[in-house]
């Protein structure tokens, strides 16, 4: 782990269970790398920017390489479904997660390439900072007598925060 992805993560963390700032996921991320003397999305695009743009928030990585303080940017409706069924194929329940645009750090790896768990905001909207378990690779698996299917859709990137020159 760098000292800025360090950094990042122990900013997010102090942050849980609170609202930070305005709300938005994107603050709570660039407030978090400025605190690390990261560079910004800001620094990267130039000024501020809304809600619909692209974010860049460093050296771009791929999920296997991800770990504690980088950074995910969701596009494209991201979307996980999980379920979870009984060993006669009975449904035991779903559960989704579902974001547009969103912007998140990895607070640690689950399982490298497939599910990590993430620190955000505003996931649900209106929410505070509070970790989950995020999946970004189909998979199924036991959960002891239970079958846990994993699909997912939408585009997600990762970054690795980049120390200010």
């Amino acid at each position: 782990m760098t000292e800025q992805e360090k950094q990042v993560l122990a900013f997010a963390a102090a942050k849980k269970g609170k609202r930070f700032g305005d709300g938005e996921c994107w603050t709570l991320v660039e407030r978090a790398l400025e605190s690390a003397k990261a560079v910004t999305s800001t620094d990267i695009h130039g000024s501020e920017l809304a809600n619909t743009v692209d974010y860049v928030w460093g050296e771009e990585i791929t999920i296997g390489a991800a770990g504690p303080g980088d950074i995910i940017q969701f596009e494209d409706g991201w979307n996980f479904t999980r379920t979870v069924s009984k060993p006669d194929g009975a449904e035991q329940y779903k559960t989704k997660g579902v974001r547009g645009h969103h912007t998140a750090i990895v607070e640690r790896v689950i399982t490298r390439g497939i599910a990590l768990k993430i620190i955000s905001q505003n996931l649900p909207v209106g929410t505070g900072v509070a970790s989950m378990d995020f999946y970004f690779a189909p998979t199924t698996f036991k959960e002891g007598e239970n079958t846990v299917e994993i699909t997912v859709s939408g585009v997600a990137t990762f970054y690795r925060p980049r120390r200010k020159p």
